[in-house]
């Protein structure tokens, strides 16, 4: 099934997941509104050949795409979704993971009301292991078009979704939705074995260079609108990192480290 003009594409790069990959788009044929309203594009490591023939077999609804591509590695994520744009057809990208099922029922109708807006959107996650985070940063955010337009990339850092965040959240464009849930559950196996982020190699001149271009395309009056929409999240962040350090000062174990180098102090003097 080919959707001419989706609302929605899914950008899903995989290796060697076939069943949580399934579970993943399936996930999102039971819960939306219209099973035209997206596609999804999966992208393949062009080695992963056992993978690419048994998803051939499998059977969905939705409108599927497939990019069998060179293999960049974990450190070279953000070249897959760069390089599955040109493939793509929706007004929003949700750049996916193949260990993300979708919990929110409609979640379609929902991102159809943020047709016209400029914003990223900041889905929810039913994982407790991220319960805190997700508060103030996305990781599996929902992009309009228009981003790739202008910077002619989503990312140029492996973890895409920092590098989002990075730019998204100075220009306080980012919009928490929590009618979109999903349930992240960051498969440990050997696809993910090993990694770990190396946030040193975090390209902030690259960064910077896109903050400018979104800045200057959006305008001064909405980045003023956007501070002011914005400022509840603000608010709400602050208030629960005085919450954490407020616990942490109030900690026995705490307050004995401090009392033990004042005394120590106290004997040297």
């Amino acid at each position: 099934m080919k959707t001419a003009n989706p609302l929605v594409t899914f950008l899903i790069p995989s290796r060697k997941r076939l069943g949580p990959l399934t579970s993943s788009i399936k996930s999102l044929e039971q819960t939306c509104n219209n099973i035209d309203s997206f596609e999804v594009i999966v992208i393949f490591d062009e080695d992963d050949t056992s993978t690419i023939n048994e998803f051939k077999l499998c059977d969905f609804k939705c409108s599927i795409k497939t990019i069998v591509s060179r293999r960049y590695g974990y450190y070279g994520l953000h070249n897959y979704i760069n390089n599955a744009f040109e493939k793509s057809s929706g007004e929003w990208f949700w750049l996916w993971n193949d260990d993300i099922a979708m919990v929110s029922k409609n979640w379609d109708l929902v991102i159809h009301g943020y047709r016209d807006q400029f914003v990223i959107l900041n889905p929810a996650n039913s994982n407790p292991a991220w319960a805190n985070y997700v508060k103030d940063a996305t990781i599996s955010p929902l992009v309009p078009k228009k981003w790739f337009q202008l910077l002619n990339r989503f990312s140029a850092y492996s973890q895409y979704d920092t590098y989002i965040n990075s730019i998204a959240y100075r220009l306080n464009m980012v919009i928490n939705e929590n009618r979109l849930v999903n349930d992240h559950r960051q498969l440990k196996d050997e696809v993910s074995s090993g990694i770990s982020y190396e946030h040193s190699k975090f390209p902030k001149y690259e960064s910077d260079y896109d903050y400018e271009i979104l800045k200057e395309c959006i305008g001064h009056r909405q980045l003023l609108i956007n501070w002011f929409l914005r400022t509840p999240y603000r608010s709400m962040k602050y208030l629960r990192r005085r919450k954490k350090h407020f616990k942490r000062m109030f900690n026995s174990d705490y307050l004995k480290s401090k009392l033990s180098k004042l005394i120590g102090m106290t004997k040297i003097k």
